[in-house]
């Protein structure tokens, strides 16, 4: 901010014995005067906005001042916050100063120059360095742009100071372009593999805990975490337990305490939240989710960590990955679970003692909090159990683990979806264009619903499969995009069927205290998402329409009435048509009779069509026919649904004419008994 000279605020007490010399003091004076004005009243909107056309010249003319401009358009609430966010996160262009400084702050953080000046660099790029609190960090390369992406946008969304190591330099393009705050951290010997068995993986495990150290190290907390993980709020007020409001029943009193915390797999937040730290140490940590503070215990586990994945000796010797090094360290060697629970200062508080390393100050070892289910969900527990609706708790953050789909990215990105939690750069742009789209009613019919269990859910799923093979050609022939609404299942399913799952009631084992059943199903429950959208089928998943991000759904679609249509029994739908009164489906009708049927309603935006299992047959054209039941045969071929029986046995559990529908194998070397169901690939309705 400029100040004004200081001989001209003298000028008021000099007398003024030549009027030349006061004609110019008062030059001066009115000069500095606009000046003041200018850089010292951002009131003003037309100075704010850098236009000084409107500034009082009438000292300087002998002419009145021109009339003033009218104000510039507002902008619409979403190009304000977009240029609000863009303004935020413009970085700045460092000097060879800056470079020298971060030099030392490297230095005497005890960080070589590899280790930490370009994470240094970036948290001084992107105006982070001196920020009390924590960082959030994560790592991705080009590949993984788009969950990056979303990554970012929640985290920003939820205020939480973050940066992306950037692996590779278009990935490091990419987040410079969207204004993400990033560093470079190129890594050349990663094949892609996710893999945690890996060589390509330890190595990226290694490097990345490398720059948590450093972060640790330049003096900020950090919050390591996946890219798979949706920031919902910002958990500040539960790590630095300072008095913020938090949900009720949430006690956060152990944090203080705590030298690192580390989110769980397990599985009952109910048990997680009324037994504390006791209910999570018999599970498996995940280092998906990690906060650590800068300080003596919170280094010395980092360093510990770091140390134990590089040099793996001992008992780390076999471990490629940080998350199985991590839960070596927490666990007494040779005993289950090992982990010493502290009492302190909360009997049920979630405070325990690492198994190593010694805690610096010598009063024991570091200690480390364990992350309470409710607020720090998996993916069991979010997508599947819907916890947050059953206990009514909103969870800060959300993991996409216990996906299935082959657990790779596509899969994680589609439970997102499902859930209204996905932000895509694409999907906002192609919103812009027409659209039509078709839903169906996905609820069961009442002959086919019953208690939850096996019996039950078997022909449920044959009745969703048969209902998206009809929707998905009723699509096709109208032209439409097929919506997938939310299905109903009467089970859970279990990874590869390794487990019992009929011992906790159709129940993933574990979970089977939370009552979620009948669950709104993921879609990979039933068939692979992924092989949909590498055939290039256009869809949306369940929550398309219920995402909260502005310009993710077309307004029309958005905001439109869906119009139902009913699939009715006979050869010729005889519908009354006043204006867009319903319309119907004969059962077992080509696409050519259904586009005839609807032609009315061609215009609507979206239609939703009731028993669609027996809406159609066949396409007429027989090229377009065999095309559509090759297609069907890729994408509509579930992986089949199966569990172990161990220990009495499959007969023990399933009833007999529901067990005959299946087959039953040997597993685990023949010691015990699993039951698989195959589903047929879904034919069509003719009559």
């Amino acid at each position: 901010m400029r100040r004004p000279n200081r001989a001209v605020r003298k000028a008021p007490f000099i007398s003024c014995f030549v009027p030349v010399a006061c004609v110019l003091a008062g030059f001066g004076l009115g000069w500095h005067f606009i000046q003041l004005v200018k850089y010292k009243s951002p009131s003003v909107s037309n100075i704010v906005n850098g236009d000084e056309s409107n500034l009082d010249n009438s000292l300087f003319s002998k002419n009145p001042p021109p009339p003033p401009s009218p104000p510039p358009p507002t902008p619409p609430p979403q190009q304000k916050r977009e240029e609000f966010r863009k303004s935020l996160f413009d970085p700045l262009i460092l000097n060879e100063n800056d470079e020298i400084k971060i030099l030392e702050t490297v230095s005497k953080s005890g960080l070589v120059k590899n280790d930490g000046f370009e994470l240094a660099r970036g948290l001084q790029r992107w105006k982070l360095n001196g920020r009390p609190g924590f960082i959030a960090i994560t790592f991705a390369d080009v590949k993984m742009s788009a969950q990056v992406l979303n990554w970012a946008h929640h985290t920003q969304k939820s205020k939480i100071p973050h940066i992306v190591g950037a692996l590779d330099l278009d990935m490091s393009t990419l987040l410079d372009s969207q204004r993400i705050p990033n560093f470079p951290f190129y890594l050349k010997d990663l094949d892609g593999s996710n893999s945690h068995a890996s060589a390509s993986w330890k190595n990226f495990a290694i490097a990345r805990l490398g720059q948590v150290r450093a972060l640790l190290k330049l003096g900020y907390d950090a919050l390591m975490t996946d890219i798979d993980v949706v920031w919902l709020s910002n958990p500040r007020a539960y790590f630095y337990c300072n008095g913020e409001t938090l949900p009720v029943g949430i006690d956060c009193r152990s944090m203080p305490h705590a030298d690192v915390a580390v989110s769980s797999d397990n599985l009952s937040p109910r048990l997680d939240m009324q037994n504390g730290a006791h209910y999570p140490v018999a599970g498996t940590f995940n280092t998906g989710i990690v906060f650590l503070r800068s300080n003596l215990g919170g280094k010395a586990f980092a360093d510990a960590w770091y140390e134990n994945l590089v040099i793996g000796q001992g008992r780390y010797g076999p471990l490629t990955s940080d998350q199985q090094v991590f839960n070596m360290m927490m666990r007494e060697e040779g005993k289950w679970p090992g982990v010493k629970v502290l009492n302190n200062p909360d009997p049920k508080g979630r405070l325990v003692e690492a198994a190593e390393p010694k805690h610096p100050r010598g009063d024991g070892n570091v200690k480390v909090a364990t992350l309470p289910l409710t607020l720090f969900a998996n993916g069991h527990s979010y997508f599947v159990q819907h916890n947050q609706d059953l206990m009514g708790i909103a969870p800060l953050a959300v993991h996409a683990t216990y996906t299935f789909d082959g657990a790779g990215s596509q899969a994680k990105q589609f439970r997102f979806k499902e859930a209204a939690l996905w932000h895509s750069p694409e999907q906002e742009a192609r919103s812009n264009g027409p659209i039509r789209a078709l839903t169906f009613d996905a609820e069961p019919p009442a002959q086919l619903q019953g208690p939850p269990g096996l019996r039950t859910h078997l022909p449920v799923v044959a009745h969703h499969l048969a209902s998206l093979r009809a929707a998905l050609a009723i699509a096709r022939a109208l032209n439409r995009t097929l919506l997938l609404p939310h299905l109903r299942c009467f089970c859970d399913k279990t990874w590869g069927g390794h487990d019992n799952i009929f011992k906790s009631r159709c129940m993933y084992p574990g979970a089977e205290d939370g009552e979620y059943l009948p669950l709104m199903c993921p879609l990979d429950h039933l068939v692979s998402p992924t092989k949909w959208i590498e055939e290039g089928v256009d869809f949306q998943a369940s929550g398309y329409l219920a995402s909260p991000v502005e310009n993710q759904v077309p307004t029309i679609l958005r905001d439109a009435v869906v119009h139902h249509v009913s699939t009715v029994p006979g050869k010729e739908c005889h519908a009354e048509n006043d204006g867009l009164i319903a319309t119907c489906i004969s059962q077992g009708s080509s696409d050519l009779q259904i586009q005839k049927q609807l032609e009315k309603l061609k215009d609507v935006p979206i239609l939703s069509v009731s028993n669609v299992k027996e809406a159609f047959c066949r396409f007429e054209d027989k090229m377009i026919n065999v095309a559509f039941e090759q297609l069907v045969s890729k994408i509509l071929n579930p992986v089949p649904w199966c569990s172990e029986c161990h220990p009495e046995g499959c007969a023990h559990y399933i009833e007999k004419d529901v067990l005959e529908t299946g087959s039953i194998t040997s597993t685990r070397g023949g010691a015990h008994e699993m039951f698989c169901k195959d589903f047929a690939i879904p034919q069509g309705t003719c009559f």
